[in-house]
């Protein structure tokens, strides 16, 4: 009885989270404070994204605390990616190699 109870909580906590809404970059950054951690987006057409070639993105930093750049909370960079590993390149989440650009499109070292 005592299990079968627990179970059935387990698969209603398991089905209230998968139910949830995951909220959006822009919701995230518009809830900002002094006491968030910075918050990174890749933007990038997935689907030109290879192992083998790099391809242009844009990374933009969101942190409250200016730590960026000293001025703004919001910097953006332009950079390049591609997938790396091997064997988790099955699965659906993905680990990228970001390499961020300079002024004349070279890779900063």
């Amino acid at each position: 009885m005592i299990r079968k109870t627990l179970l059935t909580i387990i698969a209603l906590l398991t089905a209230s989270a998968a139910d949830a809404q995951i909220p959006e970059y822009t919701e995230l950054k518009e809830a900002l404070n002094e006491k968030s951690l910075p918050l990174v987006n890749l933007s990038v057409d997935i689907e030109d994204v290879s192992k083998a070639v790099y391809t242009d993105a844009t990374m933009e930093i969101a942190d409250p605390l200016r730590r960026t750049d000293g001025e703004s909370t919001v910097t953006t960079f332009c950079c390049k990616v591609k997938y790396r590993g091997a064997s988790s390149l099955r699965h659906d989440k993905k680990s990228f190699t970001v390499t961020l650009l300079n002024a004349d499109g070279g890779g900063i070292s």
